[in-house]
């Protein structure tokens, strides 16, 4: 059985590396920034459709494959918080979450040649306070200007992090396994074929 990630992330390769799944990973064919603008306006559906038109966007090219696409989102009082891009944009970011809880909304489809399923996982996570000399040191040490939110905290970002609320600590770094091996399941794809054992 063939598995494609339809994305370029190198965090979301190495997550499913550390899942041990053998796949390929493609650019999905869409145009990011004119989804997002022609997409729902409400942000959870908004990464389901940002999710599923990655996957779809590369199913012709693998008919016979399980294709995951992904999408995440930083939520801030109804706002968006998109990958920043450079330092002076991450430090208003971090400025604005230090002290305060933001939703982070990752959802996973995985289409099959049967199916398809999409699942949305909502962290909720809370940044403490931080000084603007901590916010500039943070940034100089992890660079996190290709992240929603600003911070990688699978790295040292966890150090602005006071606590976390959620279901699947995996969701945070942007593809949740949990609800990856529950599409498997529900596509009736057993774990030796997951991992491509041969017995």
């Amino acid at each position: 059985m063939q598995f494609v990630l339809a994305s370029q992330s190198p965090y979301r390769k190495a997550q499913l590396e550390g899942f041990s799944l053998p796949f390929e990973a493609v650019k999905p064919a869409v145009d990011e920034e004119e989804l997002k603008q022609s997409g729902p306006q409400d942000l959870v559906e908004l990464t389901r459709f940002l999710a599923f038109h990655k996957a779809d966007s590369v199913r012709a090219k693998f008919p016979n494959a399980v294709i995951l696409g992904s999408d995440q989102l930083v939520e801030l009082d109804g706002e968006r918080l998109d990958k920043p891009g450079n330092m002076e944009r991450a430090h208003q970011q971090l400025k604005k979450l230090q002290g305060r809880s933001h939703s982070l909304i990752t959802s996973l489809s995985v289409l099959s040649p049967t199916a398809s399923y999409t699942f949305t996982d909502i962290t909720l996570i809370f940044m403490r306070e931080l000084s603007d000399a901590e916010i500039d040191s943070y940034l100089t040490v992890d660079k996190p200007f290709d992240c929603a939110g600003s911070y990688k905290i699978e790295k040292a970002g966890l150090a602005l992090i006071e606590r976390i609320e959620g279901k699947d600590p995996s969701a945070i770094q942007g593809l949740p396994l949990i609800s990856l091996n529950l599409a498997f399941q529900k596509l009736g794809i057993p774990l030796k074929e997951v991992w491509g054992l041969k017995k």
